[in-house]
């Protein structure tokens, strides 16, 4: 019998991915300035809703036969919108910066999730 009903495992994944997105869309700002860097992306909505409804995507996503999933992969792309700018970099720092906020409040959201899941654990523990 699994604690959380494996909810616990998948808010935590999602939370690293995001924390590993946040990486990645920092080195976009971070070559903003860099001839030939290309803007990457990390997703991983997909994997995550496809986890969530008990879907399989077989390549990214592992659930064995009980439906709980166990390992979401996420996928690095070329995230650019397509315009190279003369020096062959295709970063565009407004988008970048809304991609970042996103994903911050995302993993915000998450944390305080997984923290409340532990909260009602302790509440439940103490017996109050």
């Amino acid at each position: 019998m699994e604690l959380f009903d494996g909810h616990v495992e998948l808010l935590r994944q999602a939370a690293a991915f995001s924390a590993r997105r946040h990486e990645l869309l920092a080195q976009n700002l971070a070559n903003a300035e860099t001839p030939g860097f290309r803007a990457k992306d990390l997703i991983f909505r997909e994997e995550l809703n496809a986890a969530l409804q008990g879907r399989v995507i077989p390549t990214r996503v592992e659930i064995p036969m009980d439906g709980h999933p166990q390992k979401i992969h996420p996928v690095v792309i070329l995230a650019g919108d397509g315009r190279l700018r003369v020096d062959g970099n295709d970063v565009n720092l407004d988008k970048e910066m809304v991609k970042l906020s996103g994903n911050t409040l995302l993993y915000n959201a998450l944390i305080q999730v997984l923290t409340s899941q532990f909260t009602l654990l302790k509440t439940a523990i103490n017996g109050r």
